[in-house]
């Protein structure tokens, strides 16, 4: 017998949150919250539904709300400029992160990775990007890693970042990359 205003409480955890106030409102909020919740980097929403709005019947609506819109493909143009500075540079390597596990990638990135035998170092909480026993894995960033992954990254003439925040963490406190480094 409790009432709680849960779109200010519990709607900071979440990418976005509202409260319908009518069921005319509920169609629209509906559609925005799968936009917020789709949209960008995936997260959660949060509706709050008074208790009386749950036995109104919502209004018809013509069509679902979208899915979400397509992937950006890299052009041709994009990847062979990748290609260049990987191949062009002496001490490249990859950082991979979540965005390489959500899109189910890892094997493409450790193929990709052996054809350009550049190394790749797994972001922060994100260790098991490639298998741990890979030559070409050298570890995970950010706190509790090892000294010879900052060093690492640190001396890299070339940075691909694939699926990965440069967060706090990650790149050492906003170190990494260098104003230097490509």
């Amino acid at each position: 017998f409790q009432e709680v205003d849960q779109v200010a409480t519990l709607g900071r955890l979440a990418k976005w949150a509202a409260q319908p106030m009518s069921a005319e409102e509920i169609p629209g909020i509906m559609a925005e919250a799968v936009r917020q919740a789709l949209g960008g980097r995936p997260g959660p929403v949060l509706l709050a539904l008074p208790e009386d709005l749950l036995d109104e019947l919502a209004p018809d609506v013509d069509g679902a709300p979208s899915p979400r819109a397509g992937i950006a493909r890299a052009t041709e143009d994009e990847i062979r400029s990748v290609l260049h500075l990987l191949a062009g540079a002496e001490r490249p390597v990859i950082l991979a992160g979540a965005g390489v596990l959500r899109a189910r990638t890892s094997t493409e990135l450790l193929k990709f990775a052996e054809l350009l035998h550049v190394p790749v170092i797994a972001s922060w909480r994100r260790a098991d990007v490639i298998p741990n026993d890979h030559p070409l894995y050298l570890g995970m960033a950010g706190l509790g890693a090892p000294a010879v992954v900052r060093e690492r990254l640190a001396a890299a003439d070339a940075i691909l970042v694939l699926g990965s925040r440069l967060n706090e963490a990650t790149s050492y406190d906003y170190t990494i990359p260098a104003a230097d480094q490509r």
